[in-house]
């Protein structure tokens, strides 16, 4: 999982159709254009992974008391309907 956060197979995702006329941060993204998740800077965003640009595989390790995953752990995989 370190690995394929910091440098994932598909760094842009799996292009998704949009499937109807949607607004996103006050811009227009018409029905039928084709959207790319750029899942490396999701995988580095540093508001979601401390220290992100570092490979600390141990980031992935069990927390004492708490069963709570790191967040988008299988976000290399895909997202969205299939």
């Amino acid at each position: 999982r370190p690995k394929c956060r910091w440098n994932p197979g598909v760094p842009l995702g799996v292009p998704h159709q949009v499937m109807e006329n949607d607004i996103y941060r006050e811009m227009l993204i018409p029905k039928g254009s084709l959207v790319f998740a750029n899942i490396k800077a999701m995988s580095l965003d540093d508001s979601v992974y401390s220290r992100a640009t570092s490979f600390y595989p141990e980031r992935y390790l069990p927390k004492p008391g708490g069963n709570e995953e790191p967040p988008f752990i299988n976000l290399a995989f895909g997202f969205g309907r299939r």
